[in-house]
């Protein structure tokens, strides 16, 4: 190797570790998400704490407006066909809210899922909600639920 191939070696040496460090160093882009566990961190303690819990599916997923977002609304805000029910349902089809990313479900058109929404808006965020596959345990837990009957539908 000639001196001058030797000194280019150290440059680009140094630059390759001076990157490595630049990415080990950053913080990773990921979104953090603290739950706060509800009483014993059970079904029936998510439903005490719920202002609905029901079985239903995403009929379809839409970011919130920038006039909902001055209102508090969450990032994105889905229309669900509800069929069955535990607490709180007055009509077939409701609307819920969730960040979609860190502690909110990733709602996705066409899946069903065991909703479990908090607060006057009906939120997602931190809470039991999963998809009907992934809900055995909160199914045995919570019983069989309530069709909609005549009165809801509509």
């Amino acid at each position: 190797m000639s001196e001058k191939q030797k000194m280019m070696v150290v440059p680009k040496l140094f630059v390759r570790l001076a990157l490595s460090t630049v990415l080990v160093c950053l913080p990773a882009l990921s979104t953090a998400c603290t739950i706060e566990i509800h009483g014993d961190g059970s079904p029936r303690s998510e439903m005490r704490r719920s202002k609905a819990v029901f079985l239903g599916e995403v009929l379809d997923v839409r970011q919130a407006t920038h006039e909902e977002r001055q209102e508090y609304s969450n990032f994105y805000i889905a229309r669900v066909r509800v069929t069955r029910y535990w607490k709180g349902i007055k009509s077939a089809e409701v609307k819920v809210e969730t960040d979609m990313v860190g502690c909110g479900p990733n709602l996705r058109t066409g899946s069903i899922y065991l909703f479990y929404a908090v607060g006057k808006r009906w939120d997602l965020t931190g809470t039991r909600t999963r998809r009907l596959e992934n809900a055995d345990e909160d199914l045995k837990a919570l019983g069989h639920g309530k069709p909609l009957g005549p009165k809801q539908v509509g």
